[in-house]
Formats: C-alpha cells, sequence, structure tokens
C-alpha cells in the first residue's frame, strides 16, 4: 500500500488520515499523495482496524473479535447454514450417509469433488475431472477416482447429501431436474466429498463418510439435482457398486 521509502511514523499519519475518509475516491488521493503503487485499490476495513479499531469497529464489528470469538462465530454459522439442508430421502435404508452445506469459493467455483483420496493420482484425477465439467450439459466430469460435480446455478453453496448402498437404489427421479449416473473407481478403498475443516473456505460443512462401502473397486455414482422456487440448489448423490462403465441420463 505504501512504498518502502516512508518512515513508520509517515505509514501510520496517511493509515489515520484513510480513516477519516469517506469513499474510494478520496483514499486515492490519499494514497496518490503517499507515493502508493496501487492508490486505485483504496484500503479496506481490515487494513486499518489496528489505526483507528473505533471507527472500523463502529461499521465492522466482526474484525473486533479474538480468535476464540471468531471460531465460535464461524462455527456458529457452519452449524446453522448446515441445519438448513435435509435428507431428501430420510426413509430410504442405506449404509452410510451425511447431509451438509457445500460452500463453494465465491466466484468461479467448478463444484465439488466425489474422489478417492488416497488414490496416488488424485491430483491428476481431479484435474482430468474439471478439464472435462464442461463437456456437455449434466456439468459432470469423470476421470477415474475423481468425479467433479459442477453446480446449475450460480451459487456460492448448495445442499449436498451423499448415501451409499450395498446394490442399486430405486431411481425415484420424481421431483429432480435431472438425474444423471456415471462410473468412478476407488482405488484404495475410498470415496468421499472433502471437508472444509475448521481453517477452510470451501468444501462441506461437515465430514463426510467414506462411500466406497465395499473397499476397493468400481461404483456407480448417481447425481440428481434440483433448484427450488428461491434458487437454492440441492444435490444428492448416491453411490453403490457397479461396474458398468456407462453414462446413463435418467432424467434431462
Amino acid at each position: 500500500m505504501f512504498p518502502d521509502s516512508l518512515s513508520d511514523q509517515e505509514v501510520l499519519a496517511y493509515g489515520r488520515a484513510l480513516c477519516r475518509t469517506k469513499d474510494r475516491d478520496e483514499q486515492g488521493a490519499i494514497l496518490t499523495r503517499a507515493g502508493s503503487a496501487r492508490p486505485a485499490w483504496g484500503a479496506d476495513p481490515w487494513d486499518l482496524v489496528y489505526v483507528c479499531p473505533e471507527i472500523v469497529g463502529a461499521t465492522h464489528p466482526e474484525l473486533l473479535r479474538s480468535t476464540t470469538e471468531t471460531e465460535a462465530a464461524n462455527t456458529a454459522y457452519i452449524a446453522e447454514e448446515n441445519a438448513k439442508c435435509r435428507d431428501p430421502w430420510p426413509r430410504t435404508k442405506d449404509v452410510v450417509q451425511a447431509t451438509a452445506k457445500y460452500f463453494l469459493f465465491a466466484d468461479g467455483d467448478h463444484g465439488y469433488l466425489v474422489h478417492d483420496p488416497g488414490d496416488e493420482a488424485a491430483d491428476e484425477a481431479a484435474e482430468q475431472a474439471m478439464d472435462t465439467v464442461y463437456d456437455d450439459r449434466t456439468l459432470i466430469g469423470v476421470a477415474g477416482s475423481a468425479v467433479l460435480i459442477g453446480h446449475v446455478e450460480d451459487v456460492i453453496d448448495l445442499c449436498l447429501t451423499v448415501k451409499a448402498f450395498r446394490t442399486a437404489p430405486p431411481r425415484r427421479t420424481a421431483g429432480w431436474d435431472q438425474v444423471n449416473e456415471v462410473l468412478v473407481v476407488s482405488r484404495s478403498g475410498r470415496l468421499t466429498v472433502p471437508y472444509m475443516g475448521e481453517d477452510g473456505e470451501v468444501g462441506a460443512g461437515a465430514p463426510m463418510p467414506n462411500l466406497a462401502i465395499a473397499g476397493k473397486g468400481r461404483y456407480r455414482l448417481r447425481v440428481y439435482v434440483r433448484v427450488d422456487d428461491a434458487g437454492e440448489e440441492q444435490h444428492l448423490v448416491v453411490v453403490f457398486p457397479g461396474a458398468s462403465r456407462r453414462r446413463l441420463e435418467l432424467k434431462p
């Protein structure tokens, strides 16, 4: 924000001046006088919170929270978001399952993975799946041990339920906008969805189970997608043992 030639006192003085500005134009003028290499960027509240906490805190009180308070607030927010998601097949008997909110990057995220994290070529498979996700309108990219499932609406999160079965469950396509089925391979005996974790910004809001319930081998992965009237997107991912390589469009 400031050139290295400025003294600490000068930096603080310019910082206090930035705290009193009302818009980006005023900030840009101050940064130009200071010799900034990027005056048009202005200064964000988190840049100034340690210079004028009493000013920034009035409009952004979350920036004054301690680390413990911030972690507690994030945990509460994720729990609240997870609670908004419901199992769309509550009475269907499965072996393992989980329901949670899946958080995407706010801009440019392709979707979420169902993959084998123990595969030695896991990263390569994920990249290949990403390369093929836009090959057709289903927005499902497949590459060996990785399936990348895209979101159909411009959303930053979606409700995700995953279920694993010993045998193929009924198709039950009613009420869904699209249903597709592909092959995925588990080379290590694991198939799961990435968990956001404590320090992450992207991933499932709760740990996802291992869907490869029969160990290493081939599985069929069925993806149900629908969007409600409010624009909220819901996904159901069903996994069961199966060797067929066919890609099925069960509901367009």
